[in-house]
Parts: structure tokens; C-alpha cells; sequence
């Protein structure tokens, strides 16, 4: 009787150990990115964790409604019998990739490790699948070969306290070690013995930092020996990220015996039942290719932005300075604001033949487009005004618009509509007459408290339907006080954090409003009053605004 008490008891013990190995397993597997699913040696499944729903949609009770409840059933690769047995007769772990879809019947590319679950007599008694998630690193290879930008999210490591999660690490394509809590290796995965050149069987028991030495070439401390005690002050990593247990960060190295390497941890602590800290995994993944691939697009985006700044020295020097258009008209302001470093948007000033000549354009296009465009603009319009002697202000926009759909071949290319906004005036200095022509932009006056407008006609300087209309002029004197303003449309279309326009009406009343004081105080108003509503929103579009007034060219009984 003993003798059977006996051996029920070393039963319930081998029970209890094997419980406990899968305990300690579905904790590591429930922590991981990775979908993790534990069948019967006849495939038939007993558990999955979270991550299995966050990846694939099911829940455990909807796949086996939906598909069944075994691993024939549920996998759409069509070798998956033929690698289950396998795996099954050669008690070895396999690998293979496929393209599943999720519960919203969205493509996703994973990577799967079949591996046994032995007993200690070397008997199957369970299967793990560790399914990875590996869509992004399928993204990230077509970016690289397309040249864009799109870097693979990295890897969150596995858990483990037993000899049943090791069969988990070895399994992975990245390198992992554990430490236990005196900071000896108890395992060392293949991948880690191929990253670093040491074999398991000579580093297995080893503490002392012995694990950094073949990494950095020196005994220190590194990203797993943090765990116990979290801190982000690690000395040779970047991007450190701590999260509960769990450590991230970047590091390089230049001793690997593969060469110079980018790498990224990923270390978990371990702690038994009663929270004790029990040991670390680190996780390490090889980012050679999509580092070396974001420090080149960092490197053409230094020259773009180089390139766009010398643009805008270049954009500057043909745009009026503000010291030449003190002299032209003392009484003025410019608000000159591009949306990105240079300006679809310009204004252009000159006196030619005692006649003032002022002019806003927005042209079609923001950034290095509008500025090309805006430098043609004031290309042209020097031809015109300042070489040909071109004063009437209907004229020059014909002349313009004309030029402008040669210079841009689009009575050859038919899709082509780029060209520009445009307010222009011409004041004849002797005679006190001031001509205005305008494409889509105004001219708004302000006499006596009251705001008057100029339309400007309703089509643009470039090609169009009725391209060969011709623009209107109007004339009138100006009397002394009248403020005058041209401007885009960029000011009143900007959205606040409501993505709400100020619209036009606001900006117009706040031009009536502040109109009687001095220039730069107007324009300060402006900046102010633009600035709060657009709050912490990007810049909707490049932005001109000119105020003026040609008292300085009236007699004084004007």
C-alpha cells in the first residue's frame, strides 16, 4: 500500500512540475508580441494568447466557430500537415512563412516556428506555434527596394523561467541569452552564438558581464543587466524605452566578428511566484539594414533642405527688399509668410517712367513648386514692366498670361493649369491716377471708415477655358488717407486646432478695424491675430499681405 502511495506521489509531483513549466510558459507567451498557440500532439489546440487576437481578429472561442478547433483547421498554409508531421517525427523545430488573412480579411505575413514539447522520457506531450507578425519587415524590404521609408517596429522579446520557454528563444531568428539573478548565463540561443561568434557550451554559467565582452569588446554592464533595477541612464544606448519590466533601446557595435552592427534590445525581467527577481531575457535584433537606410534618407533630406535654404537666399534676393520698398512707398507693410521654407506667394514693386508700380501674386503650388513658378512670375513681369515700358495693368497681365502659357507649353499639354493669382496696380505719379487689374485677387481701399473693393476678373494667369479673354482695368484718383491692401488668399484660409477657416470677412473687418494705425503696427496686428488662430496647427498655405498708402505722392489738397 505504502509502495502505491509512493508512487501516486511522484506522479502528482512530475504533474505539478509539468503544470508549472506550462504555467511559467503561458505567462512569457502571454507577455510577447508574438502569437503563441499551444495544441495536443494531434494538433488539436488547447490555448492562445493575447497576441494571437491582436494580430488575427479571433478570439480562441470565434476561430474554433469559424474555422475548427485544430491546427489543420485553422492554418491556410498548405504544407501545414505535412511540417506537422515533421516536426512530430523528427522531435526538431521548423520554420516557415506564409500570407494569412485576419478577421477583417486584411493580408498579413507571418512567420511561423512549430516546435515539440517534450517530456523527460523524450514523448511529445504538447506543440507550440509561435506565430510573428512579420507584415512590417515585408513592407520595410519593398521600402528599401523603392527607396521609402518605412522601418519595421521592433520586436518585443519573450519571457521565460524554464527549460520549456528556452525551445520558445531558440526558435527565433534574433539572438537571445538569459542571466539568472546572480547574472550567470543559463541560456544562449543559436542565433546569439551566430551574432557573436561564442558558442553556448563556452559561455553557459558564466557571469561577471562575461556576455558583454564578445558584444562591445568589453566587461560591463548592458541593457540586460537594468532590469533588476530600471533606469533609463544606460551608458551606449539610445532610444531607451521602459515599459513596466521591460527595457528597449538602440546600441552600435563595432566588435562583432560579422563587423560594425546596429542593434536593438529588448530585455524582460523574470520573477518567481512570489515576485522575486529571478533572472532577464534580452532580446537582440540586427537594425544594420534599416538604420544604415533612415541615416542615408536622413542624409538626402540634410541636402534637400540645404538646397531648398539656398533656394530661399535666391528667392529673397529677387523678391523687393523691404528697404527698397521704403524708399518706392514710405508708407507701407509686407506680411510675407511662406508656408514651408520658400514661397509660392511674392510681391513685387518698382518705379519705372514716374509711375509706381506694386503687385501680390499667389501662384499655383507651395514649397520648391511655387517658388519656381513665383520666380518665373517675377522674371516676366521685370520683362515686361521694367524692359518693355508695359504700364497699362490690363496689358500686362495679357502679356503675363501669355508668356506664362509659353514659358509652360500649355497650349501643347492640355492638363497643364499652373500659373498664379495676381493684384496688381499701376499709380501715375504726375497725374494722381491709379489703374488696377487684377486675376481672382482684389484690391480693397479703405476712404473715410468706409472699405471699398476692386474685383479683380475671375480667371487666372495661365491657361484656362476662354484663355484669350482679355482682362479688365479700372481707374480712379486716390485721395489722401486711402489705405490701400492686395493680398492671397493664404491669411484667411488658415485652420485653427477646430479646423475652422478665419475666413475672409474676419480678415477684412480686422484690416477696417486697425486701418488708421501705422503700418507696422498693422502688420504686427496681423501676425498676432494669425498666430492665435492658427495656434499650434501647421500653416495651411503660403501668405502675402501688402498695406499701403500714396500720401506720399498726393498734394495736398488731393
Amino acid at each position: 500500500m505504502s509502495e502505491i502511495l509512493e508512487e501516486l506521489q511522484v506522479r502528482n509531483e512530475i504533474i505539478e512540475q509539468i503544470n508549472d513549466e506550462l504555467s511559467q510558459l503561458s505567462i512569457v507567451a502571454s507577455e510577447t508580441d508574438n502569437a503563441v498557440v499551444i495544441m495536443e500532439a494531434n494538433g488539436k489546440i488547447k490555448w492562445a494568447n493575447k497576441a494571437f487576437s491582436k494580430i488575427y481578429g479571433y478570439s480562441l472561442s470565434e476561430l474554433f466557430e469559424h474555422k475548427g478547433n485544430t491546427i489543420f483547421a485553422t492554418s491556410s498554409y498548405e504544407k501545414i500537415e505535412e511540417i506537422f508531421n515533421l516536426v512530430k517525427n523528427s522531435k526538431n523545430s521548423y520554420t516557415y512563412t506564409n500570407v494569412e488573412y485576419n478577421k477583417n480579411e486584411e493580408k498579413i505575413y507571418t512567420q511561423t516556428t512549430l516546435s515539440p514539447v517534450l517530456d523527460n522520457e523524450d514523448n511529445i506531450i504538447n506543440l507550440v506555434a509561435v506565430n510573428s507578425d512579420i507584415t512590417k519587415i515585408k513592407e520595410t524590404e519593398n521600402i528599401l527596394r523603392q527607396q521609402q521609408q518605412e522601418i519595421r517596429k521592433q520586436r518585443d522579446e519573450l519571457e521565460e523561467s524554464s527549460k520549456k520557454i528556452y525551445q520558445i528563444i531558440e526558435s527565433l531568428p534574433d539572438a537571445g541569452f538569459v542571466i539568472n539573478a546572480n547574472g550567470e548565463v543559463e541560456f544562449w540561443n543559436n542565433a546569439m552564438a551566430n551574432l557573436t561568434g561564442i558558442k553556448a557550451a563556452d559561455i553557459i554559467g558564466k557571469g561577471n558581464f562575461e556576455y558583454s565582452i564578445p558584444i562591445y569588446g568589453e566587461r560591463k554592464p548592458i541593457l540586460i543587466d537594468y532590469t533588476q533595477e530600471l533606469s533609463k541612464n544606460i551608458d551606449g544606448y539610445s532610444h531607451i524605452k521602459i515599459s513596466k519590466n521591460i527595457i528597449q533601446a538602440e546600441s552600435y557595435s563595432e566588435k562583432l566578428p560579422g563587423g560594425a552592427k546596429y542593434l536593438t534590445g529588448t530585455a524582460t525581467a523574470i520573477y518567481d511566484k512570489d515576485g522575486n527577481y529571478s533572472g532577464a531575457i534580452e532580446i537582440i535584433h540586427d537594425i544594420t539594414k534599416q538604420k544604415n537606410y533612415i541615416l542615408k534618407i536622413e542624409a538626402q533630406r540634410k541636402d534637400i533642405l540645404s538646397s531648398i535654404k539656398y533656394a530661399k537666399r535666391i528667392q529673397e534676393a529677387v523678391l523687393t527688399p523691404q528697404s527698397l520698398m521704403n524708399e518706392l512707398i514710405p508708407d507701407n507693410f509686407i506680411l510675407f509668410k511662406p508656408r514651408d521654407i520658400i514661397s509660392g506667394d511674392f510681391y513685387w514693386a518698382t518705379i519705372s517712367n514716374n509711375k509706381l508700380i506694386l503687385a501680390i501674386a499667389d501662384c499655383t503650388g507651395h514649397g520648391v513648386p511655387g517658388a519656381l513658378m513665383s520666380m518665373l512670375g517675377i522674371s516676366l513681369l521685370n520683362e515686361i514692366v521694367t524692359n518693355n515700358k508695359v504700364f497699362k495693368t490690363n496689358v500686362i497681365l495679357d502679356t503675363l498670361k501669355q508668356q506664362i502659357i509659353n514659358a509652360l507649353r500649355q497650349e501643347e499639354n492640355e492638363t497643364s493649369r499652373d500659373g498664379m493669382d495676381i493684384a496688381l496696380i499701376v499709380y501715375d505719379i504726375e497725374h494722381e491716377i491709379l489703374e488696377f487689374s487684377g486675376a481672382h485677387n482684389p484690391l480693397v481701399y479703405i476712404r473715410d471708415n468706409e472699405m471699398q473693393t476692386i474685383k479683380a476678373d475671375r480667371m487666372p494667369i495661365g491657361a484656362q477655358q476662354n484663355s484669350e479673354k482679355p482682362f479688365n482695368s479700372f481707374n480712379f484718383a486716390p485721395k489722401k488717407d486711402d489705405v490701400f491692401y492686395m493680398f492671397s488668399d493664404g491669411y484667411y484660409d488658415q485652420l485653427n486646432q477646430n479646423h475652422k477657416k478665419l475666413m475672409k470677412k474676419e480678415f477684412l473687418d480686422t484690416l477696417l478695424e486697425n486701418h488708421k494705425k501705422q503700418f507696422i503696427e498693422q502688420k504686427i496686428i496681423l501676425e498676432n491675430k494669425f498666430n492665435s488662430w492658427k495656434g499650434t496647427n501647421s500653416q495651411t498655405d503660403d501668405i502675402v499681405v501688402m498695406g499701403f498708402s500714396l500720401n506720399n505722392f498726393l498734394n495736398t489738397n488731393s
